[in-house]
């Protein structure tokens, strides 16, 4: 599928379910055995700057305020890819779930207040997407489950760590 709006191109959405049992992490870093499931959801797009917007100078302006070099691919600097390991894992106890995003190959996990302009900028993004006429109901479902792990990543850090 191929969408071009404001910036905004050649947009493809990929997702990836795996089941299994094995050792894992909890929050509080102990290891763990029991059952778990991976879902691996991928969003790649174009993203560039024209005539009614700067969207590619806004990402690298949020980057840059987090302190983050954006990882340009030589062969096409302008694609952009979010990528979010989400593992729901059962002790048989005291369910654990984590999620990890990245944002071309780099974790984004919100470590200081100005991490937070990313979270921010990506779910614009994402929102953006998501409302497109041109995305199916099933891209709609694996687009929300980067859009709720943005969303969950942002609450945990302003609710237990500012």
């Amino acid at each position: 599928m191929s969408i071009s709006f404001t910036g905004l191109g050649n947009i493809k959405v990929f997702k990836v379910e795996k089941q299994g049992e094995g050792i894992f992490q909890d929050k509080l870093n102990q290891l763990k055995t029991g059952e778990f499931n991976i879902t691996e959801v991928k969003l790649r797009f174009n993203l560039t700057n024209d005539a009614e917007g700067k969207d590619m100078e806004e990402l690298q302006a949020v980057l840059k305020k987090a302190g983050r070099a954006y990882s340009y691919n030589t062969q096409m600097p302008d694609t952009v890819e979010l990528h979010l390991k989400s593992i729901i894992a059962d002790d048989g106890i005291v369910p654990v779930v984590n999620s990890l995003l990245r944002l071309n190959s780099q974790d984004i996990n919100i470590t200081k207040r100005e991490d937070l302009g990313i979270y921010t900028y990506l779910a614009k993004l994402t929102k953006r997407i998501f409302h497109r006429p041109e995305i199916s109901p099933t891209q709609k479902t694996y687009i929300n489950l980067i859009r709720d792990a943005i969303d969950e990543n942002a609450v945990h850090y302003i609710d237990f760590v500012m």
